[in-house]
């Protein structure tokens, strides 16, 4: 429910980012940048083992930030499937270690519309 925390703060901010947003280009994510997006989003489900990703693209920006968005399929308490959320989140470094950290998902249409909106504007999509 971490990521219902940074939804809730995009929410009370307005879903604002900054006027300036740095030129990106479009990143292609290694096999291992990939296996480490998969682990930080299954981090922050409810059935972890049961997501099902589709499409992962990534974008880098001028000063070496590289985002990430893509979409995955949940399991709900019910046992059904919920069709494909987005997601979106960094590729950081802690302690040393690259990894990736979520920073939004879907879930509401105002979720689902606001981390599509930003997965557009760092061009990730």
């Amino acid at each position: 429910m971490r990521v219902a925390v940074i939804i809730a703060c995009l929410a009370s901010a307005g879903c604002t980012t900054p006027a300036y947003v740095p030129a990106t280009t479009k990143k292609i994510l290694t096999a291992a940048e990939i296996s480490l997006v998969k682990e930080g989003i299954r981090d922050v489900l409810n059935y972890p083992d049961s997501a099902m990703f589709g499409k992962i693209a990534a974008s880098r920006n001028t000063a070496g930030k590289v985002y990430v968005c893509g979409d995955v399929s949940l399991r709900s308490g019910l046992g059904g499937y919920t069709g494909r959320t987005p997601f979106m989140g960094m590729m950081v470094n802690v302690r040393g270690q690259k990894t990736f950290k979520a920073t939004g998902m879907g879930g509401t249409e105002y979720e689902t519309d606001s981390v599509t909106t930003l997965c557009r504007r760092y061009g990730v999509i």
